[in-house]
């Protein structure tokens, strides 16, 4: 499976590997994690794909820093 990216000009392409739910991976949270939610604002917000500032981009990635800080041993 394949997942394409666009930045600004340039589109590259992904190679991800995918498995069965039986080979004993949990499967993904059912609840968006703070890295998704940031990831599904980026992916549509013009700003965020061109590189520029945004407010809510801002705001969500601080939320993924502080969900990683949290969860550092």
């Amino acid at each position: 499976m394949t997942a394409a990216a666009d930045y600004g000009t340039t589109r590259t392409t992904y190679e991800t590997w995918v498995c069965e739910p039986a080979c004993g991976v949990p499967t993904a949270p059912s609840e968006p994690t703070p890295w998704g939610r940031f990831l599904d604002h980026a992916m549509g917000c013009a700003d965020c794909r061109a590189g520029q500032r945004c407010a809510t981009g801002h705001r969500l990635l601080h939320a993924v820093r502080e969900a990683l800080t949290a969860a550092a041993p």
